[in-house]
């Protein structure tokens, strides 16, 4: 029902741009339209909040809605798309992540091993977000660990910005090894300080037997740039 109050007012807005301004009863009738759309688009994101804000903002502020006013609504409605596609996005992704059995731990024992060398083997394929680690993290332990209700489940621990980082440093070392040595059967090395690990395995998987050994070198490389990238950018924003 949103979606089809947002189409049909994004829509109607394209239409109002053609004239100087709406006419009452036009006017009134985008007013009810906006106004169902805010009722109905709130979402905890701090884009879509923004964007609510921008509508109710316009809706305050103006008797008449000229041309550019009504350009503002439609650029803070397709802010609103946008983040709803990134929601679902975000939710699709988390699915992937549930069934990772990478993610999975075992009890109290293994809780910080388990979490930690998780996140140093799947930084890369989480863009390196700290905010959204911690958002499924969170979510994982909100939800019992998406186990059968009434399953014993131990939280995991939620790393600080500082231990991400100290995570991510593990993880450049141990493919700079793979760098230093040319040897793409290198396993990962746990540090003793995360406990125990439930797992192990080779650095650099999803090996393909037509692709040159050269070709997953240049994509360790790859990696261990990003990684150092990473790291730069978050002790310069969290000014560590």
């Amino acid at each position: 029902m949103a979606k089809q109050l947002r189409d049909s007012l994004t829509q109607g807005l394209h239409e109002y741009m053609a004239q100087s301004y709406p006419n009452t009863s036009e006017l009134k009738h985008l007013r009810a339209q906006v106004k169902a759309v805010i009722r109905q688009e709130k979402l905890a994101v701090d884009d879509t909040e923004n964007a609510v804000r921008s509508i109710q903002r316009l809706l305050a502020a103006y008797d008449e809605l000229t041309p550019q006013d009504v350009e503002q609504l439609v650029q803070a409605l397709n802010r609103l798309q946008i983040v709803r596609e990134s929601e679902q996005h975000r939710s699709s992704y988390i699915e992937d992540l549930r069934h990772n059995m990478i993610w999975n731990h075992h009890g109290s024992n293994d809780t910080k091993g388990a979490t930690w060398s998780a996140i140093a083997a799947e930084a890369g394929r989480l863009n390196y977000n700290y905010p959204f680690l911690i958002y499924f993290l969170k979510l994982k332990n909100r939800n019992n660990g998406w186990q059968i209700p009434g399953t014993p489940y131990t939280p995991v621990p939620i790393p600080s910005i500082q231990e991400f980082l100290e995570i991510l440093e593990v993880r450049r070392e141990q493919i700079k090894g793979v760098l230093d040595t040319g040897d793409l059967s290198l396993k990962w090395k746990w540090p003793a300080e995360w406990g125990y690990v439930p797992w192990g395995g080779p650095i650099i998987t999803e090996r393909i037997q037509d692709l040159s050994d050269e070709c997953y070198l240049d994509n360790a490389l790859s990696e261990y740039s990003q990684t150092g990238v990473a790291i730069n950018q978050y002790r310069t924003l969290h000014s560590l």
